[in-house]
């Protein structure tokens, strides 16, 4: 209890940014230990790290056997050359903006840099295209951003994960849901729109509006919900199928659809009218 009781005033001294000297942080110290010490001035924990850092590169070797194009059309390279180029495309401000758009931190930088230049390095025929590229930046014919694209294609080989950043990027844009469902917004639709208070019999009517139409969709937010009204319409006389995530039940026995579904909304059909 008094250890307890001498960290909490410790930390309220702490807050107040009262600053301890000699004797005093000694024996402060001896009480709360050197632990809550470091957290107290502001120390991050060694053992954090980046998110980043649970990615690993995949090795990517060249294949011995393949037939060397790009030195039969430009000719071999400069090894010392190649490292010079390859080490300047590597520290330029405007490649690791153009990383960072492309879902490269500065972890994933370091480790698509350093595997790109050794893959470079140790490989005994790079690609054709890559080494025809950098055979034009030897002999001043090319720049050497232009080695960016074959460099982000190296990054998604050894982080195949950045393959997907362009789908989680559409996936997660949610700024124009009305263009989700281009089938449906081009049916010719009457929508009436049946608001009160609670209470006021807005299920009711929609329910029996439902039943004796001559078709019907019920989208309900739950699974107990639209198996409800499943139950519901069939005990009327009103064949209807039940679809939710789970399970999909036909009313007929012979298997063909109703006219009338119950389902959850996820699984509601965006093509038919």
């Amino acid at each position: 209890m008094l250890k307890n009781s001498a960290r909490l005033s410790f930390l309220c001294l702490a807050a107040q940014r009262i600053v301890l000297r000699g004797e005093t942080q000694r024996q402060m110290l001896k009480i709360i230990g050197p632990a809550w010490m470091a957290q107290v001035r502001g120390k991050k924990d060694e053992s954090s790290s980046n998110l980043s850092a649970l990615f690993k590169p995949v090795p990517v070797k060249s294949n011995p056997d393949d037939i060397n194009i790009g030195a039969e059309l430009t000719g071999t390279l400069d090894k010392a050359e190649l490292l010079k180029v390859l080490n300047k495309f590597s520290q330029k401000r405007e490649i690791k903006m153009l990383c960072m758009e492309n879902g490269l931190d500065i972890y994933l930088q370091q480790q698509a840099f350093a595997s790109f230049r050794r893959y470079c390095m140790e490989a005994e025929n790079l690609p054709a295209d890559l080494h025809i590229t950098v055979s034009d930046i030897l002999q001043g014919a090319g720049h050497v951003d232009d080695i960016f694209p074959y460099f982000l294609r190296h990054a998604k080989q050894i982080f195949p994960h950045l393959d997907c950043m362009d789908d989680l990027k559409k996936i997660s844009d949610l700024r124009t849901p009305a263009n989700w469902y281009p089938n449906a917004r081009a049916i010719n639709r009457k929508i009436i729109f049946h608001s009160g208070p609670t209470n006021s019999g807005k299920t009711y009517h929609a329910m029996e509006r439902f039943l004796t139409a001559k078709s019907g969709v019920y989208c309900g937010p739950l699974k107990l919900l639209a198996t409800e009204v499943f139950h519901k319409s069939n005990e009327r006389g009103t064949s209807c199928d039940l679809i939710t995530g789970e399970e999909r039940k036909f009313a007929r026995g012979d298997g063909s659809p109703s006219a009338h579904v119950s389902c959850t909304v996820e699984m509601t059909s965006v093509t038919n009218p």
